[in-house]
């Protein structure tokens, strides 16, 4: 399996529901636009769980949830004492 939709098609081609769809997946024409769309989701998701280190946004998120849990764990510390 080389690209992202091979494991796709081919497992939908072993269903003979889905062996037409598998089919219309591995066309020219419709590969590369369901391929953009694979990778902007998955991008999409990346970003959203905070696992796409190049994100700005992400990555002030990712600071932000670092310092409400040190904030937490100051408060619990001095509840304890």
């Amino acid at each position: 399996m080389h690209r992202e939709l091979d494991a796709y098609t081919l497992l939908m081609s072993r269903v003979w529901l889905l062996k037409l769809l598998a089919w219309l997946i591995g066309l020219p024409v419709t590969r590369p636009a369901l391929a953009k769309l694979y990778h902007k989701g998955v991008s999409e998701r990346l970003e959203r769980t905070g696992r796409m280190p190049n994100s700005n946004e992400t990555q002030r998120s990712i600071e932000a949830r670092k310092a409400e849990v040190e904030a937490e764990e100051s408060a619990e510390d001095r509840e304890t004492w």
